[in-house]
């Protein structure tokens, strides 16, 4: 027979366990939820997980970006599930997720921020600071160096030499190693200047051609600034490299006038100067008459490689003319040069030429 008492404690404890399995359910529901929904927001490539082309594409101030996978970085899965939430609604309606990631796409969307490392090791050679030479020369290779100098010197190719001394100066050197290059360019500066005078002697003597060669050895690449020979007439200036080709062209009716016949002229021929008479010419070249002690020969040459012996002002000047024509801007102001020694006050035909070479 059962108590009464029982009974009454009976419905107490099949009514409790409901609760207690109630509650239990409700986690694991909560679970199973969060599971398919994580499992569908990878699937659209919510979480990281989508297409490659998006993968990496976000980034928040250069602080995080999204990897190649659910545990690739700082992402969207460690942010709070109510701020995932509003982030990824917000992508799926085309909005940007916030203002400093809108900012960090617009910037840069593909390629990282550069840092300031990264920009110093990618800064060009000639933005480095002066103090800093882009070049260090080791000692074996600078006595290489002043030995090639040496030897232009010896040559008397002091052109060479200078922009040898000059490439020098311009890479990192200790401080004995500039010292010794500046004694060096100290015995340069006579040589050049002896060399100058020669040529401006070879001018005076009518001796363009010679003088014309001798300016070769000063020549500093494609370059001559020569200062003895642009002091010697104060007040004509043939600018600042007697090498460089003018950009203003002469009038076409400018023209130079030929030499005459018979004139006593000197060629430069087979590698040496020759004298002779003019037997033809015309203005942009010569024949002459070489008279030697085993034959007589007729060459004929460019004007440019003519000089007429004991040459005027007014033939200096038309053969400036035609060095001119002929693409010959050096010999061309050695010859006015050599027209203003003989004629300080320049004809019109002169004052026309100088004014295209100054």
């Amino acid at each position: 027979m059962v108590d009464p008492a029982d009974m009454e404690a009976h419905p107490r404890s099949e009514a409790a366990p409901p609760p207690r399995r109630r509650r239990r359910r409700r986690p694991f529901l909560v679970a199973a939820a969060a599971a398919l929904l994580w499992s569908m927001g990878t699937g659209l490539g919510w979480f990281g997980g989508g297409p490659a082309e998006q993968v990496g594409a976000e980034r928040q101030d250069g602080a995080r970006a999204s990897a190649p996978g659910p545990s690739g970085g700082k992402g969207l899965d460690q942010q709070p599930v109510a701020e995932q939430l509003a982030t990824l609604r917000g992508a799926r309606q085309g909005q940007p997720r916030s203002a400093a990631d809108t900012g960090a796409a617009t910037a840069a969307p593909d390629r990282p921020e550069r840092t300031d490392v990264a920009a110093k090791d990618a800064a060009p050679v000639g933005s480095q600071p002066a103090s800093e030479p882009a070049v260090r020369l080791d000692a074996d290779r600078f006595e290489s160096m002043l030995s090639l100098i040496d030897s232009h010197i010896a040559a008397e190719e002091l052109g060479e030499a200078s922009g040898v001394v000059q490439r020098l100066l311009a890479v990192g050197l200790t401080q004995r190693q500039r010292s010794r290059l500046v004694a060096l360019e100290g015995r340069l500066r006579p040589l050049n200047r002896a060399l100058e005078e020669r040529v401006l002697g070879l001018l005076r003597r009518g001796e363009v051609l010679k003088a014309d060669r001798l300016s070769q050895q000063l020549l500093v690449g494609e370059t001559w600034r020569p200062t003895t020979l642009a002091a010697s007439l104060p007040g004509r200036d043939f600018g600042a490299d007697w090498q460089r080709v003018p950009e203003a062209e002469l009038p076409a009716d400018l023209q130079p006038v030929s030499l005459a016949r018979n004139r006593k002229v000197r060629i430069f021929w087979r590698d040496r100067v020759q004298a002779g008479v003019v037997a033809n010419a015309k203005a942009d070249q010569v024949t002459v008459h070489v008279r030697t002690d085993a034959a007589q020969t007729y060459p004929t040459v460019p004007m440019v490689r003519c000089e007429p012996t004991d040459s005027t002002a007014g033939e200096a000047v038309e053969m400036g003319l035609a060095a001119f024509r002929a693409g010959a801007p050096r010999l061309a102001r050695l010859w006015l040069l050599r027209a203003f020694l003989l004629q300080p006050e320049a004809s019109e035909r002169g004052a026309q030429l100088f004014e295209v070479l100054r």
